[in-house]
């Protein structure tokens, strides 16, 4: 018999889990099978979150604020405003002095999907390092504790939430919030630029439940490369 105290462990991490999966498929592209989530399954889908837990507790208001974003808003609105904003939303556009840099950070993400069964790079709609996708990772992480708390199998629990620290640490807390709040600046006032704020908060809130460190800048973007540097990327120096 489940403890009252793991339901309520069990509940937070799905609540929390349901908030990271509507705020992918908000700022995802809007494909059919996203268009249909937002308009058809968002709403209660977010109202089974706000059953898991208690009405003091900060994800209900980040549900509650969600909620109420999604009936207001057009499905393709915040990929939109991504756009007009001028900002990539790709973790590998930021802070990369190199284009290799980009090329082993962007396989260190897909190596964290890769170690939980997921490939990505065929079945998912955007680039790993979108911050979509890194929020559905997120999604799979929370749900997968959540599980292994239900069967009561805590080293599963331990080894999945280190994961959701590492990723955190190692990515998604490094750009994701303050890229986030950059973007909500742009139509400030917008119901778009709400739900981007909505996201950022969240994902301060389980960076600090984790004690992992948010950074508070985006790093810079990425430097252009060069012509002779894009050709030596495609055409490598034959060996001596």
């Amino acid at each position: 018999m489940v403890s009252q105290s793991r339901e309520k462990d069990i509940g937070d991490l799905v609540a929390r889990g349901i908030v990271a999966k509507v705020l992918s498929r908000l700022l995802s592209e809007p494909d059919t099978e996203t268009q249909v989530y937002i308009e058809r399954v968002a709403t209660p889908d977010l109202d089974g979150a706000d059953e898991l837990v208690s009405r003091r507790s900060r994800v209900h208001s980040t549900v509650v604020g969600l909620r109420r974003a999604v009936a207001e808003l057009d499905a393709g609105a915040v990929p939109a405003m991504l756009a007009k904003a001028g900002a990539p939303p790709y973790e590998t556009e930021y802070g990369m002095a190199h284009v290799f840099m980009k090329v082993q950070t962007m396989a260190d993400v897909a190596g964290f999907y890769r170690a939980f069964g997921l490939d990505l790079a065929t079945a998912h709609r955007e680039r790993p390092d979108h911050v979509a996708a890194e929020l559905e990772f997120l999604h799979f992480l929370l749900l997968l504790q959540a599980s292994a708390l239900t069967r009561g199998e805590r080293d599963a629990y331990r080894i999945v939430r280190q994961a959701e620290t590492a990723f955190l640490r190692d990515h998604l807390a490094l750009w994701g919030p303050s890229y986030l709040e950059k973007v909500a600046t742009f139509d400030a006032d917008s119901i778009a630029a709400r739900v981007v704020r909505i996201a950022a908060r969240f994902l301060q809130t389980e960076a600090r439940r984790l004690q992992v460190t948010v950074n508070p800048e985006l790093p810079a973007p990425n430097p252009q490369p060069s012509p002779a540097q894009e050709r030596a990327l495609r055409e490598p120096s034959s060996p001596a």
